[in-house]
């Protein structure tokens, strides 16, 4: 538990926003202490950095840099000996405060509508695991996944149809959640994997090093335009966003090789 907490402070000290608020309190003390060359320096070199991850083309290199294998839809029928569809959860926001009713995130909701398209076009034979519980080592209790077969099983899946498991907190967690349910359920066949595209490719690395082999299903992708306008290179929550969350999967990427999981 110590070292989950550690590994998830540290992600977040080292992500961009809170590096550009470091360069700005930097310019800051440079220039009370009258250090002008230093306080330009600081203060041109986190500008420059605000704005090129707040524009849509860099913002859309990064995407494409993480979900450019996963562009084409994946062929069904020639994985119809697939004996599960898993769907990794990405959160979900609880009854409180001023939200009146629980709701999954938007990346949740489009990972579940993938998987359970899906189980439309495999006849409704192949059943849903949904996995994850809560990301948040201060806040352990994840109504998630509870949530996500409730909507599927208002879209018509038969609850025997649509799994869940409620304790896993990150993508190693998951796959190792997976794997200890496919032996439990003696499911030894290939599992569709569906999870955002920009998170396949450590997703699929990782069942991989387990020795499960998933057919990646991409849903929730943040990239996929490329036509260039000027309004694209004015800065945007959106664009930012994007950068932020593909920056902070690639570091993801690089703790997990580090950490031998990948």
């Amino acid at each position: 538990m110590l070292v989950y907490t550690f590994l998830k402070l540290l992600g977040t000290i080292f992500m961009p926003p809170t590096l550009i608020v470091l360069g700005f309190v930097m310019a800051w003390i440079c220039a009370i202490r009258r250090s002008w060359r230093s306080t330009i320096i600081a203060l041109g070199a986190t500008t420059l950095a605000f704005y090129l991850l707040a524009i849509e083309p860099i913002a859309g290199v990064l995407a494409w840099s993480l979900e450019r294998a996963y562009q084409q839809p994946v062929a069904v029928t020639e994985h119809r000996d697939a004996a599960v569809i898993v769907v990794l959860g990405s959160g979900a926001g609880k009854a409180e405060g001023y939200r009146p009713i629980a709701e999954l995130g938007d990346a949740s909701w489009r990972r579940l509508w993938r998987a359970f398209t899906l189980h439309r076009e495999l006849g409704g034979t192949v059943p849903i695991l949904y996995v994850g519980g809560s990301g948040n080592p201060f806040d352990p209790v994840s109504q998630e996944a509870a949530l996500a077969q409730s909507y599927a099983i208002a879209m018509g899946v038969p609850k025997e149809q649509f799994w869940i498991e409620t304790e896993s907190r990150n993508t190693y967690e998951n796959a190792v959640a997976v794997q200890r349910i496919l032996r439990e359920r003696h499911i030894a066949a290939p599992v569709f994997l569906v999870t955002s595209a920009w998170h396949l490719r450590r997703a699929v690395a990782v069942f991989d090093r387990l020795g499960m082999q998933a057919v990646p299903v991409a849903a929730d992708f943040r990239g996929g335009e490329w036509h260039f306008d000027f309004l694209r290179f004015f800065p945007s929550v959106e664009a930012l966003e994007t950068s932020v969350a593909d920056i902070r999967e690639w570091v993801g990427i690089a703790a997990y090789r580090v950490l031998r999981r990948i």
